[in-house]
């Protein structure tokens, strides 16, 4: 996908490194975006430690879109079960809750933003 991204808009910039990788030297380079998407649970990867990161890279006005796995869905169809263990371990959902100012409940996922959208909202 980031292949065919690439090749649709030359003109922009996609890095190929996980946002551990990218958060640090971005934030030392004083990158900043107008927008930061994780999506389809991509979000659920993300070590709870570069959470503060996000808000870091943001421009003043942007928007962040952030979906981690709903609370009891692991994609069973894609994972074995050591990989499920896995993506449990990483999910925290209080610290989802404490480092993101909205959270809604979409279709199988936990969307954590700085937009208000008219989804049902996700509580402890």
């Amino acid at each position: 996908m980031l292949k065919r991204l690439r090749e649709s808009h030359p003109g922009y910039l996609s890095e190929q490194k996980t946002f551990e990788e990218y958060a640090p030297a971005a934030i030392a380079e004083n990158k900043k975006f107008g927008s930061i998407l994780a999506l389809y649970g991509a979000a659920t990867y993300f070590d709870i430690e570069s959470y503060e990161n996000v808000e870091r890279l943001m421009n003043p006005d942007g928007n962040y879109f952030l979906m981690f796995y709903r609370p009891g869905y692991y994609p069973e169809h894609l994972y074995s079960a050591e990989e499920i263990d896995l993506i449990k371990s990483k999910q925290n959902y209080a610290a989802i809750s404490a480092a993101f100012e909205n959270k809604y409940l979409f279709s199988k996922y936990l969307v954590a933003t700085n937009l208000q959208l008219d989804l049902e909202v996700f509580q402890l």
